[in-house]
């Protein structure tokens, strides 16, 4: 099991906003927030049992609401950094 952080973003502020969290095709969370600011993330934090190799992360939206509101910003696994693009990210024990 690694320890994965991965934090969430909002671009444009608003009440209520929800998002699902996906790493590879799993949901890891489904998350109504109160977004006052565009500086503001969330972490989501979790135990993953990931195999060595390329994975990826991504963020669905429920309803009517844009994708285009929500990024990912930094991921750690065991609390170092990992460099992604767009949320595809390489693992390696």
């Amino acid at each position: 099991m690694i320890d994965f952080t991965a934090e969430i973003h909002c671009r444009v502020p608003g009440e209520n906003l929800s998002y699902r969290f996906y790493v590879d095709d799993d949901l890891i969370t489904e998350r109504t927030w109160g977004w006052d600011n565009n500086k503001f993330f969330v972490n989501e934090h979790v135990l993953l049992n990931l195999e060595p190799g390329q994975h990826r992360t991504y963020i669905t939206v429920p309803g009517s609401q844009s994708i285009n509101r929500f990024e990912i910003g930094k991921i750690t696994i065991d609390g170092q950094t990992i460099l992604h693009q767009n949320g595809v990210f390489e693992y390696n024990k």
